[in-house]
């Protein structure tokens, strides 16, 4: 989730969500994973251009970060089993990934990254998915369905 608008920090996305700063536009390079932590919770964030990814920072299938992983064709390698994540969404894209990770909504105000990030407990950090998709070193671009 990626949104660039001009909204307070206390106005909420729901009755649960706040904005955390996390950090300048600077701070984050292109391309690259970084782990910040927003409200007590691990956060990963990956810019692309102007726009701004962020994901919980903890890999669904096992304890390990995903900062920690690699940028595959739009997806991060969880650097532990080499599953694929969507770096937009959270999706599980191969396995042995199949429960996608919680994706938070950012903002750009100012010039300041933002996470809207639910109370700790509040939602569930993963949830449940249907078919994978392939991607990066599976054969097609991630978010492609296999077969397209």
């Amino acid at each position: 989730m990626n949104t660039t608008v001009d909204t307070p920090m206390d106005t909420p996305l729901n009755a649960d969500e706040r904005w955390h700063a996390v950090g300048s536009t600077d701070d984050f390079p292109d391309g690259d994973l970084w782990p910040v932590v927003a409200d007590g919770l691990p956060i990963v964030v990956y810019r692309e251009g102007e726009a701004f990814y962020a994901l919980y920072d903890q890999c669904s299938h096992g304890p390990t970060r995903l900062s920690e992983g690699f940028v595959v064709d739009g997806c991060v390698e969880c650097p532990l089993h080499q599953g694929l994540v969507d770096l937009k969404t959270g999706e599980p894209r191969s396995e042995p990934i199949t429960v996608a990770v919680r994706a938070f909504a950012t903002q750009v105000v100012g010039g300041e990254v933002r996470i809207a990030v639910p109370p700790v407990g509040a939602a569930s950090l993963s949830k449940p998915t249907g078919a994978m998709a392939g991607c990066g070193t599976h054969g097609s671009a991630c978010g492609t369905p296999q077969g397209s």
